[in-house]
């Protein structure tokens, strides 16, 4: 019995000090992310959503610092993944969309680079892209043909 009780004594500590842990390095991955040490700041957060892989708002957090990081595409999954456990989350709705709307920006300014005045393509892809760019209040680089 005293084998049980302290096999059990054992297992509450080592669960105690497992949810103690999350929080000081959530505070530590959150100043790294507020100093601009995107990259740091996402291992930490990465390293979070494998401890507590339901919580939302880290999933939010995570997909924030790949944004910053210059990482889009790992944004965008993060994003659905913190979708999927609060689908309430309107900042995530909001921020997964600016992700996608950068990313749809980004390939039509590569597009131009590549296509000539004369292609079919041109007057329509322009437009787009001048449409994206007056929605996201951002000027044209003066990139494309």
């Amino acid at each position: 019995m005293k084998r049980i009780s302290l096999l059990f004594a054992v297992f509450l500590l080592s669960s105690c000090a497992m949810k103690m842990e999350p929080t000081a390095d959530l505070a530590e991955v959150q100043q790294l992310y507020a100093q601009g040490d995107y990259q740091a700041a996402v291992q930490g957060y990465e390293r979070l959503v494998r401890i507590l892989p339901k919580n939302a708002e880290l999933w939010f957090r995570l997909a924030n610092g790949y944004v910053r990081a210059g990482q889009p595409d790992a944004a965008v999954t993060a994003y659905r993944n913190a979708l999927l456990r609060n689908p309430e989350l309107g900042i995530a709705w909001h921020n997964l969309a600016e992700t996608h709307l950068q990313m749809a920006l980004q390939a039509y300014l590569e597009g131009r680079k590549y296509i000539t005045r004369d292609d079919p393509s041109f007057s329509s892809i322009k437009a787009k892209q001048d449409k994206l760019l007056e929605l996201m209040g951002t000027k044209e680089d003066g990139g494309g043909s």
